[in-house]
């Protein structure tokens, strides 16, 4: 196989479903529209290794320093969000069904290859002492560097930014609910 980078899952899928590439990574709804359509088969999803592919959201470090009420504010919408989507999966559906024109019920399938972290187990990725997602970076830093797409990798045992995200997470979720 040959590598093609695109920016944007979206256009990736739309290779797929052209037939100008023969696999996609991609996400939902596409890998849904993919397997329904005939065009692809789903080998493995999050849900499957959720362990190695966290998904989450980044901040630098002068954002942390210069706009915690910003960050304070976004972590605690991020929980909110969660949280309610993992305890009322009708209307939380039927939202992300009108923010992405798509069907409840359509929504309620394409979840079903969806592994939601609550914020208990998103704790345990971001507060450990050698976090899940540490480790998963630092091994993909390395591939990165082997591709040739950085010339930086993390060193081994690299907690920084966890560091940083634990002190956040723990401070301002509590006032989640």
């Amino acid at each position: 196989l040959k590598g093609v980078q695109f920016d944007d899952a979206g256009l990736a899928a739309k290779a797929m479903f052209s037939g100008k590439v023969d696999a996609a990574i991609t996400w939902e709804p596409f890998l849904s529209q993919a397997v329904k359509s005939g065009v692809g088969i789903l080998l493995k999803t999050t849900k499957d290794y959720p362990e190695i592919n966290p998904s989450g959201f980044m901040v630098s470090e002068q954002t942390l320093i210069n706009r915690p009420d910003d960050i304070k504010k976004l972590l605690v919408g991020l929980v909110k969000a969660t949280t309610f989507s993992l305890a009322d999966t009708d209307k939380s559906s039927e939202i992300m069904g009108k923010n992405f024109n798509l069907p409840k019920a359509e929504v309620i399938e394409n979840r079903k290859g969806l592994q939601i972290a609550s914020p208990a187990v998103n704790e345990q990725y971001i507060c450990a002492k050698l976090p899940k997602f540490s480790i998963v970076f630092n091994q993909a830093s390395k591939f990165w560097k082997e591709e040739k797409l950085t010339d930086k990798i993390l060193p081994d045992g690299s907690n920084y930014i966890s560091t940083i995200g634990c002190k956040y997470f723990k401070l301002n979720t509590n006032e989640r609910l």
